[in-house]
């Protein structure tokens, strides 16, 4: 998806949000999506749904590197986990 952000429509995102633990907020003009479990690590992400129509190409990329960031802060959480469990 980074690589070629063009074409791409909200339901991937919103899919993809889902599937990294968040869920649709009541907030903002733009349908936003917060983390269920440890809200704190990731900022809320609003991904425009306007219909059919394909993404802006710089609002795809930056919806993409906020997912990003969503794995990779889930990454250190797990990490994290793992070393108190150690202890």
């Amino acid at each position: 998806m980074r690589k070629s952000p063009q074409g791409r429509k909200a339901e991937e995102f919103i899919s993809l949000a889902q599937k990294l633990g968040r869920k649709k907020d009541n907030r903002g003009k733009e349908p936003t999506y917060v983390r269920e479990r440890e809200p704190a690590l990731s900022p809320p992400l609003s991904i425009p749904a306007h219909g059919a129509s394909d993404m802006k190409i710089g609002t795809a990329r930056s919806i993409i590197d906020m997912l990003l960031d969503d794995v990779s802060d889930w990454e250190l959480y797990f990490i994290e986990a793992e070393d108190d469990e150690e202890d």
